[in-house]
This record gives structure tokens, sequence and C-alpha cells, in this order.
């Protein structure tokens, strides 16, 4: 079994959001934080954010990190909500080629602290 890739289309159309609301909704509270390990074109972080939660959203590919992006400025404004804030980091995972360990430099330490939403670009890097 090899690894699935999306092509971008398929990352641009992203799930059903009101599927996605439900599953939200029912598996968190209000300012609850929901972790997107794979975020892929977004659509839970978008369905996160109309719901009043927090978010962390991961992901390795530039193309779902652009889309993303841009769905989450393409939010509309609401009465309740303001336009999206989330601040954007890099992690480098440097994994050594004579052994398995890996350090990472950004720590979910960092993350935490965080008071805004996060969007994280996961980046494997062999040295």
């Amino acid at each position: 079994m090899g690894i699935q890739r999306l092509s971008i289309s398929e990352l641009s159309n992203g799930k059903n959001i009101d599927l996605l609301k439900t599953i939200v909704s029912a598996s968190s509270n209000p300012n609850s934080i929901v972790l997107d390990c794979f975020c892929g074109s977004g659509t839970i972080l978008q369905a996160a954010q109309e719901l009043g939660r927090k978010w962390i959203g991961i992901d390795q590919s530039d193309e779902a990190i652009r889309i993303t992006q841009e769905r989450l400025k393409n939010i509309p404004s609401s009465l309740f909500m303001n336009n999206v804030d989330f601040e954007y980091l890099e992690a480098q995972e440097y994994v050594p080629q004579k052994t398995s360990l890996k350090t990472k430099p950004l720590s979910t330490s960092k993350i935490k602290e965080k008071k805004e939403n996060v969007l994280v670009r996961e980046n494997l890097a062999t040295i």
C-alpha cells in the first residue's frame, strides 16, 4: 500500500463543510482547540473557526498550506466573527542519518504559548 497523493483540484475542493461542522461540533466544545495534523485544504480548520473553536493545522505540503491560507483568508466576516487571525510557523524536523532520534527546534510548548490559531508547515530534512 503506497502513499496516496492528492491532486491540486482535490485539495482545493476540500470536504463537505457541513458534515465537518457536525463532526467538530459533536467532538469539541466552544473555545476548545481542534488539532488537524494533516490539514490538506483546511476545511476542518474552517469548520472549527466558524464554530468558535481555536485550531492548530499542520501539513508538510507547500500547496496544501497555500490552499489552506487562501481558504482561511476567504472566510467571510460576520456580526460575531471578525477576519480569521492565525500565525504561520515553519517546523523543521531533523532526522540524523545514523540514528532514529528526531529533534525539533519548534517545540510543542511554543505552539501552546500562542493565544491565536496556528498553521504549521512541517518540513522533514535529512542531515
